[in-house]
């Protein structure tokens, strides 16, 4: 294995485990793989796949390639769903980048202490370098839009959004939290505390959420109004 080599499947691991166990946030994570699959393609270490038009099938095909070609990764479904996830989201921009030449760095760095990447500014659209700059750092969710319109990439109409996997995920913990007899057996103590703040966070978000849908409600209410009397006056813009 070449000292290349070494050093890209180190990162891209550390980085896994770091995503996996909330070590660092997720979009330092995630861009940290996205180079480095960006350099395993430079470096001849993997082919470049054709993503053009791709949907999430090409997406975990090359995920499990690049596990078993980079990483040295033999079961690939033995691998956590966190590492999954993580590698899954890297690959579009880590593809994009090496297509469009886009990836740029700071101070030798490609990723910065917040954990945007950096991208050449003469690559970007308008609205991601207003200000015309050489290198623009971007959070992973704006690069990951770039880069999937980059590749022109198939979103799948089905796909739960970030929210719908979180929520469907802590819902799953606590349907564990129950032991043999069928009572309700925390972890550590510090559960209960964190079980308090959300579900006054959760409180408080729907409650909001009621409101502002009555308050649509009424507004598309005043704003269609129909009348069977021909003779009633109809109001707009009041």
């Amino acid at each position: 294995m070449t000292t290349i080599n070494k050093s890209i499947t180190s990162s891209v691991l550390t980085a896994l485990e770091s995503y996996e166990k909330h070590l660092d946030n997720a979009q330092s994570c995630i861009n940290d793989v996205s180079v480095n699959i960006h350099l395993a393609i430079k470096n001849n270490l993997i082919a470049q796949p054709n993503l053009k038009n791709a949907d999430s099938k090409m997406i975990n095909s090359f995920a499990e390639k690049f596990a078993l070609d980079v990483l040295g990764i033999t079961d690939w479904n033995k691998t956590s769903s966190a590492k999954k996830t993580c590698l899954r989201r890297a690959i579009p921009l880590g593809v994009a980048t090496v297509k469009a030449d886009a990836l740029s760095e700071v101070k030798g760095k490609n990723v910065s202490k917040q954990g945007k990447i950096y991208l050449d500014g003469s690559k970007l659209p308008e609205h991601l370098n207003k200000d015309n700059m050489e290198v623009v750092a971007l959070t992973h969710k704006d690069a990951d839009k770039w880069a999937k319109t980059e590749l022109n990439f198939n979103e799948s109409k089905n796909k739960s959004s970030a929210l719908e996997l979180a929520i469907t995920k802590v819902i799953a913990e606590l349907d564990n939290c129950y032991d043999q007899n069928g009572l309700i057996d925390l972890p550590n103590s510090k559960c209960r505390s964190v079980i308090n703040t959300l579900f006054n966070k959760l409180t408080s978000f729907k409650a909001e959420l009621n409101a502002q849908s009555t308050s649509s409600k009424d507004e598309m209410t005043k704003a269609n109004i129909t009348f069977d009397n021909p003779n009633a006056k109809k109001v707009v813009n009041q």
